[in-house]
């Protein structure tokens, strides 16, 4: 997994992205920075790993599903293609564990 964290257009929210080789989506989390000083983070955005979602495949979505909250800087968006063409494929377990995920989505399973 990838992870890289940088401010949001408000300046006390972290936005973070990555790249999830287990699950395979892209993802992005905006926290509010002063969750970051060891406090529980109170997650405020996620895209990417809630089964609920349509998966995030390709860099150009995930930045446009943040854009409102951050502008993705194109040295970051290089560093996750990278990551994406460095992946490795999934282990079974992981491939299981992605389809348990994959129809719980499907059957609309509440938390």
């Amino acid at each position: 997994m990838s992870q890289y964290t940088l401010f949001g257009r408000n300046p006390s929210h972290l936005v973070m992205v990555g790249w999830d080789n287990p699950l395979q989506p892209f993802f992005g989390q905006v926290d509010p920075a002063e969750s970051m000083d060891g406090d529980e983070p109170i997650t405020l955005a996620h895209f990417g790993l809630d089964p609920r979602q349509s998966r995030i495949d390709n860099v150009e979505t995930l930045a446009a599903m943040l854009s409102p909250r951050v502008e993705l800087p194109e040295h970051y968006k290089e560093r996750l293609r990278q990551d994406h063409a460095a992946s490795i494929s999934p282990t079974p377990s992981q491939k299981v564990f992605s389809l348990l995920l994959s129809e719980r989505k499907q059957g609309g399973e509440d938390d």
